[in-house]
């Protein structure tokens, strides 16, 4: 259960979502919806109401937006690639000959080292936040670890995630998955990345996924992940249990 300081009772559910009682209290009692219980009644968090009702593809309410004071409401500017947004700022006088402008490639955050001509970090980059930060904000109110994960590479990570991954928060935008995930493990993340590409699952898919840490160490973790309307094709990772941790 995430921390939250608005928690919703079944009725404010389905008052909240248009259905009826009876739909809020089955997603709550077969569906994976978490809640708590307070005397006879449960409890659920926004934060978890809204992860839930993106995993079986419902639209999030405005009354949640609201709830979670903005946090979803920031409305993304049109798209632009990088090179377009920089082309009349001083920032873009190397576009030309950077390889994401010459590959046409849309998540330039992906591409790493000196195959790109940005200056700066991703972490600080005004473009990355106008077009990717505010729909992947979510992430940073949880405790435990979470990430925003598309074509095998990270968008975003929260500061738990980047204690798991033994890295810098800053440098989690645009790694590889293969460089934070056990070469043991690496084939269900493909796995699940390819059912929930293709719609095959529209819950969370569990499993026992094995990180190798840039500081040394293999840690096994309980990994949940399910897909995110926005932004298309991405999905969201949580770790909920560190089962183990040994010298990789």
């Amino acid at each position: 259960m995430f921390p939250d300081t608005q928690m919703l009772s079944v009725l404010n559910i389905s008052e909240i979502c248009e259905v009826a009682r009876s739909t809020a209290s089955y997603w709550i009692t077969s569906k994976g919806l978490p809640a708590k219980r307070s005397g006879n009644k449960f409890l659920v968090s926004t934060q978890d109401l809204i992860i839930f009702l993106e995993s079986i593809n419902r639209p999030i309410p405005q009354a949640l937006v609201e709830g979670l004071g903005g946090v979803f409401s920031h409305s993304l500017k049109p798209y632009l690639n990088c090179w377009e947004y920089w082309q009349k700022d001083k920032h873009g006088e190397n576009c030309f000959n950077c390889e994401v402008q010459r590959y046409q490639i849309n998540e330039c955050f992906t591409l790493k080292g000196n195959r790109t001509k940005c200056p700066g970090e991703c972490s600080g980059c005004k473009y990355f936040f106008e077009h990717y930060t505010r729909n992947i904000s979510f992430i940073h109110q949880m405790p435990m670890p979470a990430a925003v994960i598309k074509d095998m590479y990270i968008w975003s990570g929260n500061n738990a995630w980047a204690e798991l991954c033994g890295t810098d928060i800053d440098k989690l935008i645009g790694l590889g998955v293969e460089e934070i995930i056990h070469p043991e493990s690496i084939k269900i993340i493909i796995n699940f990345s390819k059912m929930l590409r293709s719609g095959e699952s529209r819950g969370f898919l569990k499993s026992e996924v094995c990180f190798e840490n840039r500081n040394g160490k293999k840690i096994t973790v309980n990994l949940a992940m399910a897909s995110l309307k926005e932004p298309k094709g991405a999905y969201f990772a949580i770790a909920d249990q560190v089962i183990s941790k040994e010298k990789a």
